[in-house]
């Protein structure tokens, strides 16, 4: 396993995220207990001195180009979700990262619970897409809900070929910026690459797959996902993922009991930082 072909790419925009700790929680949850010291890249739109310091230097900043800042949807939120397809581009703008072959994007609210290493070599052993060279290729993990093929909070891509597929998803965000989720196009995507193959029977540049969770992800939907899950840590998945609409309903005192045992956080840490709020 070598650590400088991986790179793990997260996204930060948005003042509420900028004044959050999600993203320093993300990163020590990487660090910590995912065992990871690789190449991790952030884009973010936070103000300049907002990260100054505060990470190791195989932890890249980088800034969003005004041309993508400025195009308009009717969901400000889509407009950040657009960057998601742009991050093979967004990758070449660090020169240290150039020996990075597979790039792996996360959600920011995303906690890595075990060793990075892990979860990629067993996703390999089942899925094999570190072999996967010859196409355009994107995976994803299988989505909770019947109406979706796949969740987008969590996906792999190769950093030479994936590059087709993220612009067909692109192009259907684009064309659909009325829609708040991003799964909505990533599903047009899916449909329209069946359509063209078992209709129009052509073979699609591009092969969208989709993983099952098994223990490789879960997610927090209620108060008793977290005490289960508090009864045997040492059983945690690779990656817990808060499911959104449900963050509302637990209760803030388990919530960061939860996320300072799940990334591991000191007496300390829990007294004077807010990672677990």
């Amino acid at each position: 396993f070598n650590e400088e072909e991986h790179a793990i790419f997260l996204i930060s925009f948005g003042e509420s995220a900028a004044n959050s700790s999600f993203l320093e929680r993300s990163i020590l949850a990487i660090r910590r207990r995912g065992d990871f010291d690789g190449p991790v890249a952030v884009l973010t739109d936070a103000p300049g001195v907002r990260y100054e310091g505060l990470f190791d230097e195989n932890v890249a900043i980088v800034r969003p180009k005004e041309v993508d800042t400025q195009m308009k949807f009717h969901f400000d939120v889509v407009r950040y979700k657009r960057f998601k397809t742009l991050l093979l581009d967004y990758l070449d703008l660090v020169p240290a990262f150039n020996n990075v072959k597979w790039v792996y994007y996360m959600d920011l609210d995303i906690l890595m619970a075990r060793p990075f290493v892990n979860l990629i070599s067993g996703l390999d052993r089942t899925y094999h897409y570190q072999h996967s060279t010859s196409s355009s290729n994107l995976f994803f993990f299988r989505s909770c809900s019947k109406n979706y093929y796949a969740n987008s909070g969590f996906f792999i891509m190769n950093r030479n070929t994936s590059r087709p597929c993220l612009k067909l998803w692109q192009d259907e965000l684009e064309s659909n910026s009325d829609r708040y989720m991003d799964q909505y196009s990533l599903n047009r995507v899916f449909r329209n690459i069946e359509n063209e193959e078992r209709v129009r029977r052509r073979v699609s540049s591009c092969h969208l797959h989709v993983m099952e969770h098994e223990n490789y992800l879960a997610f927090v939907k209620t108060n008793e996902d977290m005490i289960d899950m508090m009864k045997t840590p040492e059983n945690y998945p690779s990656l817990i993922h808060p499911f959104n609409s449900a963050v509302g309903d637990l209760d803030v005192d388990l919530y960061e009991e939860f996320v300072a045992g799940v990334v591991g956080l000191t007496e300390v840490e829990k007294r004077e930082t807010n990672l677990a709020s």
